[in-house]
């Protein structure tokens, strides 16, 4: 900036020091402010779900339910024959059939290839 003595002589070596408005902020200032309210806002979002909540406790406690009835399922449920007897068989498992009285044609006509569907 180029300032003018009182002289009227101008003067490129003094800065003219113009005092700062409320309106304009330096790019600094704006920054910072911007970063104190990200801070303030992160803070009342962690105050919200922090560890210590009450919510965040809710679903600890049901969690740990959770893995509390998985744990007595293994075992109660550990042998495979106590569990079918209890549960049925499991999808995709196998089974042997013996079929009483069965007809001549079921024998003729059965294809391996194509699974022989029982139930429904």
């Amino acid at each position: 900036l180029e300032a003018e003595s009182e002289d009227g002589v101008e003067n490129d070596d003094v800065e003219e020091e113009t005092p700062q408005t409320t309106e304009e902020k330096t790019p600094e200032e704006e920054k910072s402010k911007y970063e104190k309210k990200k801070e303030k806002l992160k803070q009342l979002f962690d105050t919200d779900y922090d560890e210590n909540g009450d919510e965040s406790k809710y679903f600890a406690d049901l969690q740990e339910e959770v893995d509390s009835q998985t744990r007595t399922n293994k075992e109660f449920f550990a042998d495979e024959a106590h569990r079918e007897r209890y549960e049925g068989y499991r999808a995709g498992q196998y089974v042997r059939v013996t079929i009483a009285d069965m007809p001549c044609e079921l024998i003729e006509t059965f294809d391996p290839h194509f699974p022989l569907v029982v139930g429904g």
